[in-house]
Parts: C-alpha cells; structure tokens; sequence
C-alpha cells in the first residue's frame, strides 16, 4: 500500500473513532439528564404550577418537549408573510446509520408562506440526540442544526433558522404576559395523560426575512407555544389554531380526537375566558397531491358563551408540511384570514391552523 493509502485509511479510522465518541458522549449526557431529572417525580412536583421564565428552559426528565413558533409578517412593500419554527425534543428510535440506534431525537421544523409569490416552503428535519447540540438546560437556548431559539432578557426571545431559499432573523418582543394554559399550567389529553403548557399570544416580531438570498425587512406579530411531559399523542388527531385579532384579542382553539376541546379567549385587556362549548365546521376539503391525505379546509367558528362567530380562510390550500420519512408525521400548518363578531362587532385578523393526524 502506499503512502497515500496509509493516510486514508488512518483519517478515515479517526473520523469513525471520533463519531463512535460523539455518540457515546451523547448518549451518557441523555441518560444521565434523565436520571437527573427524575423523569416522573420531577413532573409529579411540577404539576403544583408553572414558573416562567424558568420553564422556558428545557426538561430532560420530560419523554418530550417542543417550543413551536408561527408569525404573521409583512414587508416595506406592503407584501405578506407567514412562517413556522418548531423544535421539538421527542421519545422514539432514530437510526441514522443500520444498527446504531438512538431512543430520544429531535426534530426541527421550518416554514414559510409567501403571499405575493403563492408558494409555500417546508423544511424538515431529524436529528440525533439533543446532547450534540448547544442546549443550554438553564435557559432557553437551543443551536440545532440550521436553527437557534434563544431568549433574551425582559422576555424577548431571538430566533433564527438558515433554510435553502428562505431565511429568517427576528427579535420578538412580548405585548402581553404569558398565557399559563390548563390548571396552572397542566392540561390533560386523551386517555388520561396530560402535559404542561405556556403561550406567549402575541409577541412584536422584527427583523429579516430572506427570500432567495434577498433580505427583506418585515414587521408583524408572533405566536409561541412550549409544551412539555410524558404524554404520548402519537395516535391522537387535533384540530388547533391561534387567531390573533385586529382588535388586540387574541384565541385559542383545540378539538383532540377523540375527547377534549377548548377555547380560550385572551382580551386585549388581559382579562381572559374559556369554555369547550365551541363547534367548530369546516367547509371543504383539501387532498394532498404529495401524500395524498385529506385535510378540511376553510372553518367556521361559533363559541356562544364568548359571543364569537369567525370564518377562517387558508390563504393558500397547500400549506401541508410533508414528512417524507413517516408519512404518520406529516401535517397542515398554515396561515388563514380571519372574518366575523366578537359580542356582535366586526373583527378581523389572522389565524394559524394546525391539522395533525390525518393520516391515521
């Protein structure tokens, strides 16, 4: 063999080493953050409430953990936007390479509605246990792959990802105080299992959007969701949508099937209402060219004890995020315009729409 080989063959020997170490590192941090963490005591003595911003943070003691983004923007030129980010920490096999499995993984999720031009961007990814990545588990900072999620002092948060023909660098800003959602912060699901969860309705965004290497600056209004625990919906179908209101109320709807719904009403005041007396119709549907899947599309929303009547129109049918791995895994998010009453006044606004397990 000559040198040349020799050189080959001892790199390609210490990358191998180097990985085999990357995965071992990973995976001791994983179990001993479990460990650590106690997975169920730990939410057993969290259940007695939520603390923000501490909770912002990650929790390695929970089966899985998201923090989910979606905004609406719109340019110096008066051009509208929608976007999604969400990075989410999940229980289940991920084998990257045939015989090297791992049990927990994440996934990041990145999209963009773009109005003007009609077009609707996804990226997904999956990847290897958070461990590899600059998660800082006191305080919420989390660098995976092309994405960042960071908050910033006084409640801000920075979120950035780096996609292929579209990118985004934003500041947002809250306007209101956190929404701690359920029974001060526990919501139970099917079956009886629950999670925590907090929302931040409506959070001033600024910064860029990058389409096509082209920076746009944009201005508007985000929504963000953190949820937490060991609650597996893997099988479960949800209807569930953010509206926010030109008027500066702000609404949240979820239906899981099959059991629980709620609305809830945070006003601009910051007084809020809820109630799970809501019907919730959809007008038609929409089948996917790409997975096939049927999806209603366009909604009317009637909540009589909060006097609300609201139709809510996709801007674009095509808003499905197409999980080419798991077909089970693919889903709808998108943008929506939003028309109707509140107490019997006009309101308007914009809503996000999440459609998940239609394939099952």
């Amino acid at each position: 063999m000559n040198e040349m080989g020799k050189k080959i063959q001892v790199y390609s020997l210490l990358f191998f080493l180097i990985i085999l170490a990357l995965i071992l590192y990973a995976l001791i941090l994983d179990f001993s953050a479990g460990r650590s963490a106690g997975t169920s005591s730990d939410l057993d003595i969290k259940r007695s409430g939520v603390e923000l911003p501490a909770d912002d943070s990650p929790h390695p003691g929970s089966g899985s953990e998201w923090w989910f983004f979606v905004g609406h923007l719109r340019d110096e030129n008066g051009n509208e936007y929608g976007y999604q980010l969400v990075f989410r920490i999940r229980q289940g096999i991920y084998e990257p390479f045939k015989g090297i499995r791992f049990y927990k993984y994440c996934e990041a999720d990145f999209t963009v509605t773009d109005e003007k031009n009609r077009r609707f961007f996804a990226e997904t990814s999956r990847l290897p246990p958070f461990s590899f990545y600059g998660i800082n588990r006191n305080g919420l900072k989390i660098k995976a792959g092309k994405a960042l999620i960071e908050a910033l002092d006084e409640g801000k948060y920075s979120i950035v990802y780096k996609g292929k023909d579209y990118s985004v660098a934003f500041i947002l800003i809250p306007e209101k105080s956190p929404m701690i959602q359920g029974d001060n912060g526990w919501v139970t699901g099917n079956a009886g299992c629950g999670l925590f969860y907090t929302s931040q309705t409506r959070l001033g965004t600024s910064g860029t959007l990058s389409v096509n290497k082209e920076k746009l600056s944009v201005n508007g209004f985000s929504w963000m969701d953190h949820q937490w625990g060991d609650c597996d919906m893997s099988d479960t179908r949800w209807n569930w949508l953010c509206v926010q209101l030109d008027n500066g109320d702000d609404l949240m709807v979820y239906e899981l099937f099959p059991g629980a719904k709620m609305a809830d009403l945070f006003r601009s005041d910051g007084s809020r209402e809820r109630t799970s007396d809501l019907l919730l119709v959809p007008r038609t549907s929409w089948k996917s060219p790409a997975t096939g899947i049927s999806y209603p599309s366009g909604w009317h929303l009637e909540i009589p004890p909060l006097e609300i009547s609201l139709d809510i129109e996709p801007v674009l049918p095509d808003q499905e995020v197409a999980v080419t791995h798991s077909l089970r895994d693919s889903y709808w998010e998108g943008k929506c315009r939003v028309s109707g009453t509140i107490g019997g006044e006009p309101s308007n606004g914009r809503a996000y729409v999440e459609l998940v397990g239609y394939c099952r």
